[in-house]
């Protein structure tokens, strides 16, 4: 067994920094689940937002992106990849014209054993159809809980460089997660764990 060495522990003193992000763009009203990735020496932060507005319509979720040198100072780019209010001058990388049946609570990581155009996974809740989770029954039962009747299930999307996102066909699982997802590729296990 491999029983690590030289290793220090050493106290850091917390310091309190307030918000390092702000909801101040239109489609930035609420921002529940967070994903923060260290890649290539760049913080990448994905937060999952929405337009949500004192009870009227909204868009719905989507994922937006920002991204830190030092993990405290973000900058939210304008990537062009998804239409708001008729303009792709916006952050946002996931959810209307990628998820097509919507995306709630998100989990965004890196997988380093799968091929360059698909080095960035998400999975997430979808509200699919019935016809979608039946068909994955029929061929996948023990993916299907029996929360997933009404069609709700989890799917994926895959990217080269969490910008440029590609919704997979079929869910991963049919599934009801009202709250945030959790998924990465385990090495010890060589399997990914959700």
């Amino acid at each position: 067994m491999d029983v690590p060495s030289g290793i220090r522990l050493e106290l850091v003193r917390a310091t309190k920094l307030g918000p390092v992000i702000r909801n101040d763009k239109p489609w930035e009203f609420f921002t529940p689940y967070v994903n923060l990735i260290r890649y290539q020496g760049k913080y990448l932060l994905f937060y999952n937002t929405t337009t949500f507005r004192r009870g009227r319509s909204s868009e719905g979720y989507m994922v937006c992106y920002a991204e830190s040198a030092n993990g405290v100072n973000y900058t939210k780019p304008s990537l062009g990849q998804i239409e708001f209010g008729g303009s792709k001058a916006n952050n946002i990388v996931l959810g209307p014209g990628v998820c097509k049946y919507g995306i709630h609570g998100p989990a965004i990581f890196v997988d380093p054993q799968a091929p360059p155009a698909e080095r960035f996974k998400a999975l997430y809740q979808s509200a699919t159809d019935k016809e979608t989770v039946d068909r994955l029954r029929a061929l996948r039962p023990e993916s299907v809980t029996v929360a997933a009747s009404d069609g709700t299930g989890i799917m994926a999307a895959v990217s080269p460089d969490g910008i440029r996102w590609r919704e997979l066909d079929e869910p991963v699982m049919g599934h009801v997660s009202d709250t945030g997802t959790t998924a990465y590729w385990d090495e010890s296990l060589q399997r990914y764990v959700g």
